[in-house]
């Protein structure tokens, strides 16, 4: 029986072989020879892109979160009037978000740190990135002006305000001016939700051991017991948050 002759190589498998091999001589085939020299185009074109794009990447600056600072004054959302308190209310009432990073340096806390052996938990980010969120921040993205003893306070929600500060209370732009400058989109019941359930539902499960209470997302309960710092305009019904935020969570 004689032996078959295996099937033909692909153009480009056969041409690298020869071009690695370094059987080129003056019989080699010219389709080879095209092929090799469109394969090398494709490679340092693709290596350009990465390194362009990298560049790109690089020179794009993040937007900075400024602080809650930069929220209170009185013309803004430090006053008195109903779209003018968001930030008294923030400062005097809520304190589910005001005070998380008070509370890791309680004595409970440095008890909780100790049986996890995570050392300071006012400066670790396994307890920051939920209690105090500027932490986890990288210092060129973070103004000054903004504390990591805010907690939860107002950026860490609408998302950062450096391109959206200025404009968003004038009366020309619209929701999604706003939006498009930076402003989450909190409106939206999808991007609400994702935007709390990683700090209201996930406790790695050596926390819960060590003592850290059990947290269930609630999303339509936890509006509700909430301080008001919206408009009733923007309620949705009970059912529905709560039935987004349950797909969101699962």
């Amino acid at each position: 029986m004689t032996r078959g002759r295996g099937r033909p190589r692909p153009i480009l498998e056969r041409t690298l072989a020869s071009a690695l091999s370094g059987r080129w001589h003056g019989g080699a085939n010219p389709r080879d020879i095209s092929a090799f020299g469109l394969l090398l185009a494709i490679f340092f074109f693709a290596q350009a892109v990465r390194v362009w794009a990298g560049n790109a990447d690089s020179d794009v600056a993040l937007p900075k979160f400024l602080g809650a600072q930069s929220c209170s004054a009185s013309s803004c959302h430090g006053g008195a009037g109903n779209n003018r308190n968001q930030y008294t209310v923030w400062s005097a009432h809520d304190f589910h978000h005001l005070r998380p990073y008070a509370t890791l340096e309680t004595a409970r806390s440095e008890r909780l740190a100790e049986v996890l052996r995570i050392g300071n938990p006012a400066q670790n980010q396994r307890c920051t990135v939920c209690h105090g969120p500027f932490h986890t921040v990288r210092s060129g993205q973070l103004s000054q002006a903004a504390k990591i003893s805010e907690g939860v306070s107002c950026e860490n929600c609408h998302g950062p305000a450096e391109n959206w500060l200025r404009g968003h209370t004038r009366p020309d732009w619209s929701h999604e001016d706003r939006v498009h400058a930076g402003l989450r989109d909190l409106r939206n019941l999808y991007v609400r939700a994702n935007t709390c359930v990683a700090c209201h539902q996930n406790v790695d499960s050596d926390l819960q051991q060590a003592g850290h209470p059990e947290l269930i997302f609630e999303l339509d309960g936890q509006a509700v017991s909430q301080p008001r710092h919206w408009s009733r305009s923007a309620d949705k019904p009970g059912p529905q948050i709560w039935l987004v935020a349950q797909a969101v969570a699962l």
